[in-house]
């Protein structure tokens, strides 16, 4: 017979409590009311039942200042799934997430099993009931639309650097569809504004560049050039850095080995010994880490220059294939493989779009022109496809 589990783990306005003989290998806990967060909840479900939205709510809890049991601001879905918690009138559900260790909360079983708990009601019956009426009522099958978004999550708010997400304005001809902030979106205007960008606009810009930037040899090899100087201007600054960083972990050794002559001559406690031991380790594994940082940026400024002719066959490739290409779906995945990251300007128009040519990018490339023998390829694919090198080359434009 299959053990039921229990859904309870961390939840706003309860802590979970140790009751009865502490000694046992598991001994019993219960949910006990955390009034402070208790009351955030309270208010959420009042929100939501005097007619409030779920950013409306995200927005009057984050600007109060409220936090999650993990202490992040509020989202959406944090609201949205307090709203749906029958925990907070006194229930428990069993085998919710069956598959937990496998599927995590990809494996939500609607068929759950409820039952009544141990501890104490939150809110009421009668305004759990009206809230869960309320929700049943506004549920309704998503629209669906015909448009086209590339640009989500790799175009960055300019004020917060989050990822873009879809919203819809009325307008007298239907709805206009923009890009903006998904902090706003998922979590209101304590965090961001909505900052946005019309979709059309944004599309047009970015392809604008790119096919400009594409079909234009003497602007690639001026960025190329600009790239291999910045690359190698960071030899010197980079080589100065773990000089440095050299003789100050140098410098921890030697004061590890003085604190533990310290503490063999029982000059110092061993508190203090396992103290002061501790915060060097610190330093040592912070400094070590900006060592290996610095030592990739190194490796890449002196090894070879990037080839024009290489990044000019990988975009001449891109352009071949995104140009055949008829499936949006799969016009959005070349894109977002080519583009790192496009950001906007104050006046919310197309700043710089950041662009990556690495091995995934290659792959793709290949996989989408069956046929085409290696004697076809541009060398640099063919050298990448025999693991002679790996590319990855990041351009702005």
């Amino acid at each position: 017979m299959q053990k039921l589990k229990r859904e309870v783990g961390i939840v706003l306005g309860y802590d979970s409590m140790q009751v009865g003989n502490s000694n046992v290998k598991r001994p019993e806990k219960r949910l006990m009311v955390n009034e402070k967060e208790a009351r955030i909840v309270r208010e959420i479900f009042q929100f939501y039942a005097s007619g409030l939205g779920y950013k409306a709510i995200v927005s009057a809890i984050n600007t109060k200042g409220h936090k999650s049991k993990k202490g992040n601001d509020f989202s959406v879905n944090t609201v949205r799934q307090i709203l749906l918690n029958p925990i907070y009138i006194g229930k428990i559900r069993f085998n919710r997430y069956p598959d937990w260790s496998s599927k995590r909360r990809r494996g939500v079983n609607e068929e759950y099993i409820l039952v009544d708990g141990l501890h104490e009601p939150i809110i009421s019956q009668q305004l759990w009931e009206k809230v869960q009426s309320i929700m049943k009522l506004i549920t309704k099958a998503p629209k669906k639309y015909d448009s086209w978004f590339p640009l989500t999550g790799i175009l960055k708010c300019q004020v917060c650097g989050a990822g873009m997400v879809i919203t819809r304005a009325p307008s007298k001809g239907g709805k206009i569809e923009y890009y903006s902030c998904g902090a706003w979106k998922n979590k209101g205007t304590s965090v961001c504004n909505s900052n946005s960008i019309r979709v059309d606009k944004a599309n047009a810009e970015v392809l604008k560049r790119l096919t400009t930037f594409i079909s234009n040899p003497k602007m690639i090899k001026e960025v190329v050039k600009v790239l291999n100087q910045s690359r190698s201007n960071q030899v010197k600054p980079s080589q100065k850095e773990i000089q440095t960083i050299e003789k100050e972990l140098l410098m921890i050794s030697n004061k590890k080995q003085k604190i533990f002559e310290l503490f063999e001559e029982e000059l110092i406690t061993r508190d203090e010994f396992v103290e002061r031991k501790e915060h060097l380790n610190h330093q040592t594994k912070d400094l070590e880490e900006r060592k290996l940082e610095l030592q990739v940026t190194l490796n890449e400024a002196q090894g070879d220059e990037i080839s024009y002719e290489a990044v000019q066959a990988i975009l001449n490739q891109f352009s071949e294939v995104i140009i055949k290409c008829k499936d949006n779906a799969e016009k959005k995945i070349l894109l977002q493989l080519i583009i790192e990251k496009v950001t906007i300007d104050q006046t919310r128009s197309i700043d710089s779009i950041q662009l990556h040519l690495n091995d995934n990018l290659i792959r793709f490339l290949k996989a989408s022109q069956e046929g085409i023998s290696k004697a076809d390829m541009p060398s640099i694919f063919v050298r990448t496809m025999k693991g002679y090198r790996e590319v990855d080359i990041a351009l702005t434009i």
